[in-house]
């Protein structure tokens, strides 16, 4: 995955609680994330090596999965 990811703006998270993480939650997973062998840090972009996705995207939304079941 290439590119910048904008993180969601209070008000759309607001009128979309069933899409986005609350912060608690977000804050949970990435904890879990950073404990992880397949946490990657590549200068400032941090992904999965399991999946290779933007740990921030998966931390965000709640429709995403850990890919290893962690969370």
């Amino acid at each position: 995955m290439t590119g910048t990811f904008n993180p969601p703006s209070e008000d759309e998270i607001n009128n979309n609680p069933d899409e986005y993480n609350t912060e608690d939650e977000k804050n949970t997973r990435l904890e879990i994330c950073k404990n992880c062998i397949n946490f990657n840090i590549d200068d400032t972009f941090t992904s999965c090596l399991q999946c290779g996705c933007s740990i921030s995207l998966l931390v965000t939304f709640k429709l995403e999965k850990c890919p290893i079941g962690k969370w």
